[in-house]
């Protein structure tokens, strides 16, 4: 009987280890599961805005299409061609430029992005490119006179710098 006894013993020893090394494993198992999920939710949030961005940014190409076309229709409406007036429907095109321009714009809010305000301003190294520089007595130099590409900036993050020509010293 004693020797039954330091069987059944050693046999709950072993169980006790087992179990032990089992709630060790698990134990660093459930550890390394926090660990590795723990920034899940940041790199969702990462990988959703860089798809949402991605895919928006083809789109400002086409806005930029309908601003150049606004502009055509309102220089074309401007001119006096050799009967004396603008060509008939003019003012409906701009119209309809405007309209779609005004879309894309609240499309574009919608995920956050927001058209930065250049022209009157200072040069921003950090949302703008130079592409020129252009002497202006009317302001002081360091001042965005025109804008030849709008630039976006998506919850602080800078999305597509706006090209513009700054003003300079005669």
């Amino acid at each position: 009987m004693r020797q039954e006894i330091k069987f059944q013993n050693r046999e709950q020893g072993k169980a006790i280890e087992s179990l032990n090394s089992l709630s060790r494993n698990y134990e660093q198992t459930l550890r390394l599961f926090g660990e590795r999920t723990m920034h899940m939710d940041e790199m969702e949030e990462k990988i959703r805005t860089s798809a949402e961005r991605r895919t928006a940014l083809p789109f400002l190409d086409i806005r930029d299409a309908l601003i150049r076309g606004r502009e055509a229709g309102i220089e074309i409406s401007n001119q006096k061609s050799f009967f004396g007036s603008a060509p008939k429907g003019i003012e409906g095109i701009i119209e309809g430029y405007d309209m779609s321009i005004r879309r894309f714009d609240r499309c574009l809010k919608l995920i956050g992005m927001e058209k930065t305000e250049t022209v009157g301003k200072p040069f921003n190294a950090k949302t703008m490119k130079a592409i020129d520089k252009r002497p202006d007595s009317t302001v002081e130099p360091g001042i965005v006179v025109e804008e030849q590409l709008s630039g976006y900036i998506r919850f602080d993050e800078v999305i597509r710098t706006a090209e513009v020509i700054v003003s300079c010293e005669e």
